[in-house]
Order: C-alpha cells, then sequence, then structure tokens
C-alpha cells in the first residue's frame, strides 16, 4: 500500500467514513404451537415469522435464483421453514452424511454464542446440510477441521413445488452444546445451486460460508438455554462381570449442575436399528462433573449405535452423544501385538515374532484351575507352534520366535478351558510373507514410521514429476506421479530408472491404462465405478512388472474420491493389491480428516491434502492449527494407519485472481513442522511445478518455483 492510501485509509477511518462491516440480525420468535415436519409450510404459527431473503452470491452480486427463510424457537429446538426457487433440481444423492454438496442444497451454521471466539483456530460452530429429497449431512467444526462423524437426530422434510423446492427443518437445543447458555447466538444460511443456474449464495453476506465472524445474529431466543449446559463424553468401553455374566459397560464423564440429578441414558441399537440393550443411571456431578459407568446387558458379539443421552427436569433431553462401536461378548480379549502392520510377519525383518496379549475381565479365583492354551496353526491345520498356561494371570503376553514359520496363512487361537462359565476361545488371523528376492521391503513400524528395508525412511517430496536435480540436491526422497500408470509399461520403467539415478523414489496409481475422477473410472470407453475382471488383470500385470524396481515406493491408490460405491470398489483395490504385491504401501489422498477418517481399510497412508490457502485480506480459508488438528485427528482415529501431510506449495492465485497468494516462508515452516509434531510421518507439498514458471505469474502448473522465498 503506498504511503497516500494509507493516509486516506486512515483519514476515513478516523472521520467514520469506513464503514464497518454489521452482520444481518433478527429476532428468535417463540412458536406459537405444534409444528408438523411435512415440508409444506402450513401451520399458523409460520404466519407470524417474516421471511427472510435477499440471498446474495460470494462476489456480493444478488443470487439469480432467490431462497428464503424463517425460523421459529420452539421450546426443545429452532424449526425452520425454506423456500429455494430452483429451474432445475439437481438431487442425486440419497445416502446421510453422503457428499450432498454436489447436489442442490441448503446448509444451516449454527454458533451459540453471541460473538465467535477471536482466534479462528479454537471457534467451534455445528453445520447442517440437507437437499431437495432432505437426505442430510450434519458436522461439529472446531478450528476450521470438520467432524462428520459426528450426528445427531436432527429431522428434515423437503417437497417439491412448480418453482423449486420448500423444507421444514427441526434442530434440537441439545445438539448445538450451548457454551454459555446466553440467548443470542450467530448462524448463517447458504445455499448452493448445482442446476442450470450454478451458483453459491448467502443470507448475511460473506465470501466464503465458513466465515464465522460474518453470521447473522439470532436475537433472544425464548427459552431457558443455560439448562443445556450438560455434557456427557462416554470414554471407553470395558468388559464387566454382572450378575455371573459379562458385559461391556461403557464409561464417562458427565458435566453439569451440581444442584440437579441427571438421568444417563444409554442404548445399543443393531445396524437394522433394533434396540439390543438399554440402561439408565441417576447421577448428580457433584462439583460440576461425575464419573459414569453404564453396564449393557448386550447378548452377541457384533456392531453396534450406542447412543448416550442425558435427561433433566420434565424429561427434557439436554446432551446427547453416539458413537458406533464392535463388541465382543467374552470372558477373555485378545489383541495381536506382533505382527503390527497389515497382520504380516515379514521374515525380511530381523528377529521376526508373533507376541499376542491375553487380557482376563473375570476374579482371578476364577481362573485358578484355568489353562490358556495359545495354538499357531498354517492353512492346513497343522500346528507349528503352541504353549500352554496354567493359572494365567489377568494379562499374559504369549510370545512365538516366526523365523522358522514358512510363507502362507496362519491361525493364533487362544483357548481357555476349566474356567466354568468362562471358558472359551479367540482366533486371529496373520500372514508370513516370504523375504523378496529383488526390490524394496517397505513396512510401517509399531508408531506407523516408514520402515525401508528395515530402517527408518522419512518420505520427504512432492507430488509432481519435475526438477530432479533440483530435488536430489535439496535432498528430498520421493515423487507421488498422478498419472504414470497410463504410460506403456516400458516407459514406467524408464521413469524409475530415471528417477532412481537422482536416487529418489515413485508412487502412482495402479490402474493400469484405466483412467479415474472423483467418482469412478473410464473402462473401455465407459463411466464405472466397480472394475471389471479384466481390468483386474491389467492391475496385476503393471504390479508384477515394477514391484521390484529399486526405485518404487508404492501405489497412489485415490485422491478424494466421492460416493459409497466408489469407497467400497476402492476397498476392493486395496485388499488386491495387499495379496498382489505384500511388500509395498498403499496412499490414498483426501482433503479433511473426516473424508480420510471414513476411508480406513482402503489404504495404509494416509495423504491429507489440507491447504491453508492464504487471502490478501490476511484470512486463510483454513487455520494453520486447524491443519495440525486435522492430521491428529487422523492419526488418533486410524489407529493402525499411517498419516502424512501434503502442505501447499502452489499459488492459488493462479486459478482465482487476486484472492489468494502463495504460503510464506514463515507459514510453510509452521504447517510442516506442525504436522510432524502432530503426528505424521511423511511429507509431501502440492506440487512441485515447473521451475520456469515465476512468483505472480498465472500458470496452471504452479508449484514450489511461484514463491518469493
Amino acid at each position: 500500500m503506498s504511503i497516500c492510501k494509507l493516509i486516506l485509509s486512515i483519514g476515513l477511518a478516523a472521520a467514520g467514513l469506513v464503514q464497518a462491516f454489521e452482520p444481518r440480525s433478527i429476532d428468535a420468535v417463540k412458536a406459537s404451537g405444534p409444528i408438523k415436519l411435512d415440508g409444506v409450510i402450513s401451520e399458523s404459527a409460520w404466519e407470524k415469522v417474516p421471511w427472510q431473503g435477499d440471498f446474495t452470491r460470494l462476489d456480493g452480486k444478488p443470487a439469480v435464483e432467490p431462497t428464503r427463510f424463517k425460523v421459529l424457537a420452539g421450546e426443545s429446538g429452532l424449526y425452520f421453514a425454506f423456500e429455494a426457487t430452483d429451474s432445475s433440481i439437481k438431487n442425486e444423492q440419497k445416502n446421510h452424511d453422503g457428499p450432498i454438496w454436489f447436489d442442490d442444497c441448503i446448509e444451516i451454521f449454527i454458533l451459540p454464542e453471541p460473538e465467535p471466539a477471536a482466534d479462528s483456530n479454537i471457534r467451534e460452530y455445528k453445520h447442517f446440510m440437507f437437499n431437495p429429497s432432505g437426505v442430510r449431512y450434519e458436522q461439529s467444526i472446531k478450528g476450521g477441521v470438520g467432524n462428520p462423524a459426528w450426528n445427531v437426530p436432527w429431522k428434515t422434510a423437503a417437497v417439491k413445488t412448480a418453482k423449486g423446492f420448500n423444507a421444514e427443518v427441526f434442530i434440537p437445543y441439545y445438539a448445538l452444546t450451548p457454551f454459555s447458555g446466553t440467548l443470542t447466538w450467530r448462524f448463517n444460511i447458504g445455499r448452493e445451486n448445482r442446476g442450470k443456474v450454478s451458483e453459491l449464495s448467502i443470507w448475511s453476506p460473506a465470501d466464503k460460508f465458513q466465515d464465522a465472524e460474518k453470521f447473522g445474529v439470532l436475537k433472544n431466543i425464548p427459552t431457558d438455554l443455560a439448562a443445556y449446559m450438560v455434557s456427557f463424553f462416554s470414554s471407553d468401553i470395558q468388559m464387566k462381570s454382572l450378575n455371573g455374566k459379562i458385559f461391556p459397560a461403557v464409561g464417562g464423564i458427565l458435566s453439569g449442575s451440581d444442584k440437579i440429578n441427571y438421568t444417563a441414558q444409554m442404548a445399543a441399537r443393531t445396524p437394522d436399528g433394533k434396540l439390543a440393550a438399554f440402561n439408565s443411571v441417576n447421577v448428580t456431578p457433584l462439583g460440576g462433573k461425575a464419573a459414569v459407568s453404564i453396564p449393557l446387558e448386550i447378548a452377541e458379539s457384533g456392531k453396534y449405535l450406542l447412543t448416550a443421552s442425558v435427561i433433566g427436569p420434565k424429561g427434557r433431553t439436554l446432551a446427547y452423544e453416539e458413537k458406533t462401536v464392535t463388541v465382543r461378548i467374552a470372558s477373555f480379549e485378545v489383541k495381536m501385538i506382533e505382527p503390527h502392520y497389515r497382520n504380516n510377519i515379514y521374515l525380511a525383518l530381523p528377529e521376526p515374532k508373533l507376541i499376542v496379549n491375553v487380557t482376563q475381565f473375570s476374579t482371578l479365583e476364577e481362573y485358578k484351575n484355568a489353562v490358556l492354551t495359545v495354538t499357531v496353526s498354517d492353512s492346513s491345520g497343522k500346528t507349528v507352534a503352541e504353549k500352554r498356561i496354567k493359572a494365567p494371570s489377568k494379562m499374559e503376553k504369549v510370545e512365538f520366535g516366526a523365523d522358522r514359520f514358512t510363507p502362507g496363512a496362519f491361525k493364533v487361537r487362544s483357548a481357555l478351558n476349566g474356567a466354568g462359565k468362562n471358558d472359551g476361545d479367540f482366533t486371529l488371523d496373520f500372514n508370513v510373507i516370504a523375504k523378496p528376492a529383488k526390490g524394496n521391503l517397505i513396512t510401517l513400524d509399531p508408531e506407523r514410521r516408514v520402515l525401508l528395508n528395515g530402517k527408518p525412511f522419512f518420505p520427504s517430496g512432492f507430488y509432481g514429476y519435475s526438477a530432479l536435480p533440483a530435488l536430489r540436491k535439496a535432498g528430498f526422497n520421493i515423487l507421488i506421479h498422478s498419472h504414470l500408470n497410463q504410460a506403456d509399461i516400458d516407459q514406467i520403467l524408464k521413469k524409475l530408472d530415471e528417477v532412481h539415478r537422482y536416487g529418489l523414489m515413485l508412487a502412482f496409481p495402479p490402474r493400469y491404462k484405466i483412467r479415474g475422477d472423483f467418482f469412478g473410472f473410464t473402462e473401455n470407453g465407459k463411466k464405472v465405478r466397480t472394475l471389471s475382471a479384466g481390468s483386474y488383470k491389467k492391475i496385476e500385470t503393471m504390479v508384477n512388472a515394477v514391484k521390484t524396481h529399486p526405485a518404487f515406493f508404492g501405489w497412489y491408490l485415490y485422491d478424494e474420491p466421492r460416493g459409497a460405491e466408489m469407497t467400497a470398489e476402492l476397498k476392493r483395490q486395496y485388499e488386491f493389491l495387499r495379496k498382489t504385491d505384500p511388500d509395498h504401501p498403499v496412499l490414498g489422498g483426501d482433503n479433511t480428516a473426516g473424508a480420510c477418517i471414513a476411508k480406513q481399510g482402503s489404504c495404509d497412508i494416509h495423504v491429507l491434502d489440507l491447504y491453508y490457502c492464504p487471502r490478501f485480506n490476511g484470512k486463510p480459508d483454513v487455520p494453520l492449527a486447524s491443519i495440525l488438528a486435522a492430521v491428529q485427528n487422523v492419526r488418533d482415529t486410524a489407529l493402525h494407519e499411517a498419516v502424512w501431510y501434503m502442505p501447499q506449495s502452489f499459488n492459488h492465485g493462479s486459478f482465482y485472481k487476486q484472492r489468494f497468494p502463495s504460503p510464506t516462508y514463515a507459514e510453510s515452516r509452521v504447517m510442516v513442522f506442525g504436522a510432524v509434531a502432530a503426528g505424521a510421518t511423511g511429507m509431501v507439498p502440492y506440487k512441485i511445478g515447473q521451475e520456469n514458471c515465476r512468483y505472480f505469474e498465472r500458470h496452471a502448473n504452479s508449484g514450489i518455483f511461484f514463491s518469493p522465498e
């Protein structure tokens, strides 16, 4: 900024001529009667509430197709009514928590405080979305990081009209976790129009939906919100003895008023929605907090949806949490400590071992006459090793040397006998992998760090393929090539030879001559979401041709895929690669922590490409701390898989003129070292780009060379 402009800006501000941003504001109207959620908006209570409209696009211009809404404050939650003009409705997503942002949809952002936190790294709010069929998506946002695994029972009802679609929505107060009981909240409404009129529009003007500082104001909410300042976070599940039987007990901390006696409820439902178990306890949290343990008499092992609720005076639900867990009903538990990676014992690694921990849940008195037998058998059922332990202790660590095991599939069976009703057995599968005749063995250690032929290796490189001499000189060691699989095999091998000459390694997609995008693949000229047997044969041909090359690192299986069918197919491909090439890891890229977590079991290494995207106005798209929180979230949730980080190293302004500069050197340092501190075990910035690109030059292949530093 020139001195003249700076003086002019100061002068205008002093004179009061620079107008400060004022968010749009409305009063909450109390619902005068019941609301039937049917999308018709016919109740008399709605007639007392004015419509809110005048949505603007993110560039500040009026929306082409208007949206308007109303808000009512009920006794137990907020009601919204919507009318959306839509000349060409796009409405394809059918699954809860699916990518409905590819449809026409309406988004609701609610921050239950009068002002957002000054530090964007700790801001929290809730985000709700629905499409014209009423299909829902919700997530909890903290520091810019969304958690789509967060679920609450909010409701929608939508109907199509001659002009577009209408909808009614109910969001319970307990879903919003009020922080302080204040009666003034911040909120905003966004509209994604994906039909012929392609536009994003918003009620309280902003240049992005997630800008909490620009959220509108909802004043004078007519209810006692202080009552909802209650939380119950279930922390763990432990097997306990109840009435002579073993059942899981859910433990956690209930926080609330020490003057109120709450009822903490826990329910377990099967995947088809049937109630399997229910229990409750009364709790008065002395000092504001109380430890709670709720046994559930679940009869069978399996996957369950657990829902925790806190009920207060007058039977009101004040807090809610849900999670899906796998429960095994047994008197003891067996965990495999080694092997820790892919359930594979690699004979090429030093001192290969099989180690299992056996933990008893009943009293030691019940095991004094028992015998614990741990048996290892091969695929033919032949016993290759066995250990017997009399009167086993509460926890037994059982270890076998595996250097004499022959390659193949194995089972380890832990059987408890002589313990009466606690007798049982537990079987786990594992594989023994032969030493590769050629090429590298690349695995993960127990901390999910990369091992190259048994030695520590920190992957550091770029997405892209260029500037190999510069990369080598700077000390980098890896590249991800996004489309090398489209080349002929002899050309792929030549690229690997070139990479090897510079001391680098290379990862690329496994689908030989098969193109893919976010939603599927192109197979023989047709768009498909499931590959044929012929395509798997192509994959096998390329895998066998390159897996022994000394420069080959692993398979980059996917990049931001969307849709349940696509995700299921990628999991099939991952299992195929594990069997066809057990010596190299499978990588998968996605741009949010939630998307990575949703693809557990589809890769060995998650590559998180969450970009900082600084702006010239000083407000980045993603706070730096939220990037680090996202890395840690993936690491802490995907317990058997590694996470790498893909920081931004390109000029976003090449695609969005005058909105984005490149990250500075200081910002890049925070991203890289912060991600490592948060648990990232590899660093592959996007992207290397072209050496002849220069800073401020608009170029489709901008990369690290755009940086002025």
